[in-house]
């Protein structure tokens, strides 16, 4: 797929996927500077993005498995080092 290439942003979303697509976006747009919620964001990039670039999710079922886990983690180091940062 091309970059320029408009994605299906359902592409490859469960129901409770989507559902929880919705609430991180309402959630982000809310939020101000210092509120912002790292580990939301990655889960957002994750559900609006990744997921649905990819051709067949069956196919890749058990590296998402662990993918997920990891992105999360990123986002927890993320605010940790924020929080840090801020004494």
């Amino acid at each position: 797929m091309s970059p320029a290439q408009k994605i299906d942003k359902d592409k490859n979303l469960t129901d409770i996927e989507k559902s929880r697509r919705g609430e991180l976006s309402k959630e982000f747009w809310g939020q101000k500077g210092a509120e912002v919620n790292m580990k939301n964001i990655f889960e957002l990039m994750y559900l609006s993005f990744f997921i649905p670039s990819l051709g067949n999710r069956k196919l890749v079922k058990d590296d998402l498995e662990k993918l997920k886990p990891k992105i999360d983690a990123i986002g927890d180091q993320m605010i940790e080092i924020i929080k840090k940062s801020n004494g």
